[in-house]
């Protein structure tokens, strides 16, 4: 949303709509994980499980391949970054989103008392 709304108040250049379904992948993978795939387990492991797919699929794969396929510059280039910089930010968001998850105002549906993960 933010990537479009940008483009049309400041056009800068193309758009390029690439980076747009890679933010949307990067928000919706480790959702979708939790929710349907693990069964709705919150626990720190399997957020942070879901977090690292997320960002493995999203940061290291799609964006190093866009900006290889747009611009040219080599993967052997772009990918040390962030690699670094995953190793660093994954543990943060699933610390960060553990953390909200256990605050009432956040919680979308009640997980059911005995239901095992």
């Amino acid at each position: 949303m933010g990537d479009l709304l940008g483009y049309f108040i400041n056009p800068l250049g193309a758009y390029m709509p690439h980076f747009t379904l890679t933010s949307f992948l990067t928000g919706f993978i480790p959702g979708f994980m939790v929710f349907y795939i693990l069964k709705r387990c919150r626990t720190l492991p399997i957020i942070f499980i879901s977090i690292s797919i997320g960002q493995l699929i999203s940061s290291l794969i799609l964006v190093p391949y866009f900006i290889n396929l747009l611009f040219g510059v080599p993967f052997t280039v772009l990918m040390p970054p962030r690699l670094v910089s995953q190793l660093i930010n994954i543990p943060i968001y699933a610390y960060f989103i553990k953390t909200l998850l256990n605050y009432n105002a956040v919680k979308i549906r009640k997980i059911e008392a005995g239901k095992s993960c």
